[in-house]
């Protein structure tokens, strides 16, 4: 659950109504029939903007990074993020919806019974304050009240067809993006016998997500491009082309070319599901945070398989339980 980063309860989406309902009479416009469908609007609208632009902002910055449209726009490319916040905002406007449903009516009660607006309360209905007077306007009373009774259970009924109309929807939603997210869960690397199988954690990217973060064309370039969708997990592949070079070189040359800027480098050996990589792991720090990375070239005989990993340090990625022969 995304809503309020976990800082509050989706429940508590109901003060955005109390607020609407508060706010509209400090504005002092006129309390008539046209307050409790902009009561609804307005909450409906801030619940909306809440979950969709103030909550990813607020999760950005709880991560370190800057607050911008760009990079919302760069969470919303992930179908993790976008199928949670949609989940968070459906449970949200439910909670709104009811927040409202209570509002609504009491404040048509009191509206229609001329009520003054300075006596206008939440939940209050002094709709009978007359109904004392005389027998006439008793049996009036009784009559009026079993009216507004049905139309209630009207309004009751509607709401929760409503409710239950956008929990089919987001049910409906949530499972063709699961299933989405099944199909494009594994990679096989061009022209080789290896596959990758990625948790449910890392998204493949497609080749558009992969053009608009890294550039027109990247797609064309990289292998794939799997990451988490704050961007603190990731695995990239490509392929080195070995054919073009005048001299051949072995993987351990190739990764000490890549880090000739590093002192002491040392290039390591190590097997993952029957292939044999030289890699070069490394620590740096970026926004206060620590990460590994590790760069792995397995070698063939005209080209290099390179993977760079990058995850947070102490939390390593487990390549033998992504990495397996295509059988």
């Amino acid at each position: 659950m995304y809503v309020y980063g976990n800082m509050i309860y989706s429940a508590l989406a109901i003060i955005i109504a109390l607020g609407a309902f508060f706010g509209y009479k400090i504005s002092k416009v006129k309390m008539d029939k046209k307050a409790p469908v902009v009561i609804a609007i307005v909450s409906i609208i801030s619940v909306t903007i809440a979950t969709f632009v103030i909550i990813p902002m607020l999760l950005l910055a709880k991560d370190g990074h800057q607050m911008s449209l760009e990079n919302i726009q760069f969470l919303y490319e992930y179908d993790e993020f976008r199928t949670a916040i949609l989940g968070d905002y459906i449970i949200s406007l439910l909670f709104t919806i009811l927040g409202i449903s209570g509002i609504i009516i009491n404040l048509h009660k009191q509206i229609k019974s001329g009520v003054d607006e300075k006596d206008i309360k939440i939940l209050k209905n002094n709709d009978n304050s007359a109904e004392n007077e005389n027998s006439e306007n008793v049996v009036n009373s009784e009559v009026e009240a079993k009216k507004q009774k049905s139309s209630e259970v009207k309004k009751v009924i509607l709401i929760l067809a409503v409710m239950a109309i956008v929990i089919g929807v987001a049910i409906a939603f949530n499972s063709d993006s699961n299933t989405k997210t099944e199909t494009i869960s594994s990679v096989e690397i061009t022209d080789t016998d290896m596959k990758l199988d990625f948790p449910k954690e890392l998204e493949l990217l497609t080749d558009e997500e992969i053009d608009a973060a890294y550039g027109t064309g990247a797609s064309g370039y990289y292998e794939f491009i799997a990451m988490n969708f704050t961007g603190t997990k990731s695995i990239i592949g490509y392929i080195f082309d070995k054919t073009g070079l005048e001299e051949d070189i072995s993987a351990e040359e190739y990764l000490k070319v890549i880090f000739s800027d590093l002192e002491n480098i040392e290039v390591k050996e190590k097997d993952i599901s029957g292939y044999s990589f030289s890699y070069v792991e490394s620590d740096y720090t970026y926004e206060g945070e620590d990460y590994t990375e590790e760069y792995l070239v397995h070698e063939l005989d005209n080209k290099f398989i390179c993977l760079y990993v990058v995850y947070p340090k102490g939390e390593a990625i487990d390549l033998d339980e992504i990495i397996s022969k295509n059988e």
